[in-house]
């Protein structure tokens, strides 16, 4: 299989309030969107005469928000 690499990044911003702290998350996963594999499968080009090997790629960049308060 080709090589797997993804990049995953965060950030957490805290305010403290008068009844606790409040905390925003924000995310990005696979921040560059590479396209993985997930598993490879066989299948034939359009003539239908050659097997070729196909890569299947899930989970492009995926955002992320989070609000949690804690008091």
């Amino acid at each position: 299989m080709p090589a797997y690499h993804r990049l995953d990044l965060g950030v957490n911003l805290h305010k403290e309030k008068k009844w606790g702290e409040a905390t925003w998350s924000f995310g990005l996963y696979n921040a560059y969107n590479r396209q993985n594999p997930f598993y490879l499968d066989f299948g034939y080009l359009k003539n239908g005469n050659e097997k070729v090997l196909k890569q299947i790629s899930l989970f492009p960049i995926i955002p992320s928000v989070n609000y949690s308060f804690k008091f």
